[in-house]
């Protein structure tokens, strides 16, 4: 065959070959290529990140590696093996520290934490509930009804302390007087009715809201009822 044919043929061969494209440049045509591309199914799924099967991946290849590393020691399986075990105890004692932290809260969040209920005993501070019938009447004279219905209220807890029905303490709130009284057998008209002025109090004396000659005589029958239901105006029986 003439080597002349051969050229030729070559020739017609790569002149009949496609010519490799030109690059794109144009940032529009690149960019609205770029929202095409963006517009298939595969890049609109968002992947699920699984952190457990993350970490637990990490947790393998880190020990691999270490065990890969300790391999060139004499006792490169006695501590592959004790770095096994330390990272077994320190992952045993982080989920008992976990557990312990959850049902530490829970405990507190449902009253139950007897911890928290352990207060220390404050001095006993009540004077003779007969002390405060002067404070009660010149309260009442100049028409001050929240001051009248503070020093009714540390009467009432003066009674309540005579007739050894609560505990005077300064770190217990009225809340917890009322708290002593309910593990007792108080009459449940006694229990509504100090209810009811202890949260009169909450609104007149810590809140500051004014009290009202009308409210304030409601709350002057409630503490006599009080006082009724409880026998507090009864003489003092200690047992003997």
């Amino acid at each position: 065959m003439p080597r002349s044919f051969i050229i030729g043929l070559f020739v017609l061969f790569i002149a009949s070959a496609p010519m490799a494209a030109e690059p794109v440049t144009d940032p529009a045509l690149v960019q609205a290529h770029y929202a095409q591309v963006l517009t298939a199914t595969e890049y609109q799924e968002k992947p699920s990140v699984d952190f457990f099967s993350q970490l637990n991946r990490w947790f393998y290849a880190f020990l691999r590696s270490l065990n890969e590393s300790m391999s060139e020691f004499a006792y490169g399986a006695q501590v592959a093996s004790l770095s096994y075990f330390t990272m077994c105890l320190i992952l045993l004692f982080s989920f008992l520290g976990i557990v312990y932290w959850i049902g530490k809260r829970l405990l507190m969040r449902t009253g139950q934490d007897g911890s928290r209920q352990v207060r220390p005993q404050g001095n006993r501070y009540f004077a003779p509930p007969e002390s405060f019938d002067a404070e009660i009447a010149q309260a009442v004279a100049m028409s001050d009804w929240s001051t009248a219905l503070l020093w009714n209220w540390r009467r009432l807890l003066a009674q309540l302390e005579r007739h050894e029905l609560v505990v005077a303490d300064r770190t217990q709130t009225n809340w917890e007087y009322l708290a002593q009284l309910r593990i007792r057998t108080v009459p449940a008209p006694a229990t509504n009715a100090l209810s009811r002025l202890a949260r009169a109090y909450d609104l007149h004396i810590y809140g500051r809201r004014p009290l009202s000659p009308s409210e304030w005589h409601s709350l002057s029958d409630e503490f006599q009822a009080a006082v009724r239901h409880l026998k507090l105006d009864h003489p003092v029986v200690r047992s003997l």
